[in-house]
């Protein structure tokens, strides 16, 4: 079972889980739960690579939001100006 596994593992350039693992189990007609194809995933040292977190894109609102710049002045040690 381990090969069947290491193989469709390596058919799906190492982006299957164990839902995809499994479906391509049933279409070679062996039947085994995601449970266990999880177990010998891991014995394997199979990792599915996952996908990068998008984004938004920063606009000028969503920037202003967030990065609020003061310039404080001083010229006293008692006195402070916003500019």
């Amino acid at each position: 079972m381990g090969d069947l596994i290491k193989r469709s593992f390596d058919e799906g350039r190492h982006t299957y889980g164990r839902k995809r693992i499994q479906d391509d189990l049933k279409d070679w007609r062996e039947k085994v739960s995601k449970r266990r194809i999880g177990k010998s995933m891991e014995k394997l040292g199979l990792w599915c690579k996952t996908r990068k977190l998008s984004r938004p894109l920063q606009t000028q609102s969503t920037m202003s939001k967030y990065h609020l710049t003061v310039m404080i002045e001083t010229r006293h040690s008692f006195q402070w100006w916003l500019i």
